[in-house]
């Protein structure tokens, strides 16, 4: 491919950018490019205004328009398992694993969960986020990147060499925590999306949003008021984190807005529903020991409120809420072996200040979906590398003894090549909070997901 003034690569990005009436989101201006360095030395100006030397070795950034259709096949389950399996069966490093799939990278179409089971099976933090950058636009739910990112260190979500509007999370920005540099054009529509969000959902999203620059501080305030990149400085650092838990100030049509403008996904038929809503809120680990043990007791736990009220032996005094001792009296009746009396009254104290109503047992349902997710973890990696009998992978996991502990667990998890929270998955099993049988490595199945 030759470069020159204006490469070949950028003329066919414009051109289809002004077929779909894109905005420019470019880091520089026109440029599909960023990053670009000659022999290790930065090009501050990019290709455009480079005097072409006669050789030496470029390396540079692009950042594709392209997007999948929506109407291509996932990767079917087996061709997955291969995939998988040769991964781990092969002895080339992680980073020369994810080396040799780039050449071949754009013939793959992942869901959201099946490159979040390939990077838990890749031990190096660092081939991780080569994975996601290398899959990031053949993914084919992009409202559940989510999924993707939380596999990564926190550094590697959002690095400041990617093109912040293809790693922002339009669709689940909870706990999105981001430093945009407004000398860049990317960074700049990524501001403006936080503002566009701020705007839509309130400014009581962010944690402890600043700017740097003092002396243009009250333009940049103003712009955020206005939403608008009119009167943003060019210069200065935006940081801030949104909150890790939002519910009650969704905006689901401002997200999917935003993820269509500056992201070029097709996001109008998106649904709350399709989306793997992953975040969790700070709470004590007795809401996670309650949620584990009324998960293996009912299908789903929220629903299953009613029934748990009426194991209160002789009733309630309030109809559909449950004091500190009802409560208490329903634990011991259903046996939540867990949780003690104290643990009882810490989880009861994280639900509510008065009574556990329905609205207050709600509270319980994004550690529910967290636990679930960590199963469903652990089951697609477990068939990726031995198939669905069950049997099989007990034998993995405790090929010498009728039982497993937490740490024979987690070296079985490291060594077949499992990097996810399989600890969680573990204490979800547990029930008498000492090892694992058979009988209690069953109760994974309630867990399968096709």
């Amino acid at each position: 491919m030759q470069f020159g003034p204006r490469s070949e690569v950028e003329t066919k990005e414009a051109i289809l950018r002004v077929q779909l009436k894109r905005r420019d989101t470019g880091r520089r201006s026109g440029s599909c490019m960023y990053e670009e360095c000659h022999q290790g030395e930065e090009l501050p100006r990019g290709l455009a205004e480079w005097n072409w030397p006669e050789h030496g070795m470029l390396d540079l950034e692009y950042a594709s328009g392209k997007r999948p259709t929506g109407e291509e096949p996932i990767m079917a389950m087996e061709p997955f398992r291969q995939l998988c399996q040769a991964l781990l069966c092969s002895q080339l490093s992680e980073e020369a694993k994810v080396a040799a799939l780039r050449p071949v990278a754009h013939h793959f179409l992942f869901s959201a969960f099946q490159l979040r089971t390939l990077c838990w099976q890749t031990a190096s933090t660092e081939a991780r986020a080569r994975l996601f950058e290398l899959f990031l636009l053949r993914v084919s739910d992009i409202q559940n990147i989510k999924l993707i990112l939380d596999t990564l260190e926190l550094a590697q979500r959002h690095p400041f060499r990617l093109n912040q509007c293809l790693t922002f999370p339009f669709i689940q920005p909870e706990g999105y925590d981001f430093e945009l540099n407004l000398k860049y054009s990317d960074h700049r529509l990524a501001t403006l999306a936080v503002f566009k969000l701020c705007e839509a959902e309130g400014w009581s999203i962010l944690e402890e949003p600043s700017f740097s620059d003092e002396s243009q501080e009250a333009d940049f305030w103003r712009s955020s008021r206005e939403a608008s990149l009119d009167n943003l400085p060019m210069q200065g650092i935006f940081r801030g984190k949104v909150l890790d838990y939002l519910q009650s100030n969704r905006n689901l049509k401002c997200r999917r807005q935003l993820l269509e403008s500056l992201g070029f996904w097709s996001a109008t038929s998106i649904t709350e529903d399709q989306v793997c809503w992953c975040n969790c809120p700070e709470a004590p680990q007795e809401i996670y020991r309650l949620a584990q043990s009324l998960m293996l007791r009912y299908p789903d736990v929220v629903k299953a409120y009613p029934l748990i009220v009426k194991s209160v032996p002789g009733g309630v005094d309030t109809a559909g809420a449950m004091t500190s001792e009802e409560f208490d009296d329903a634990m011991c009746a259903l046996k939540v072996k867990r949780l003690d009396s104290q643990g009882v009254a810490e989880a009861f104290s994280y639900l509510t200040t008065e009574t556990i109503t329905q609205a207050a047992w709600k509270k319980l349902e994004p550690f529910i979906k967290k636990i679930q997710l960590n199963a469903q973890d652990f089951i697609a990696f477990m068939r990726s590398i031995a198939g669905d009998v069950m049997e099989d992978w007990w034998q993995l996991m405790a090929p010498d003894s009728m039982q497993v502990g937490l740490v024979q667990w987690n070296d079985a998890c490291r060594s077949l090549g499992f990097h996810g929270d399989a600890a969680l998955t573990y204490q979800l099993l547990e029930e008498e909070g000492k090892t694992i049988n058979w009988t209690d490595f069953q109760r994974i199945k309630q867990f399968w997901c096709e």
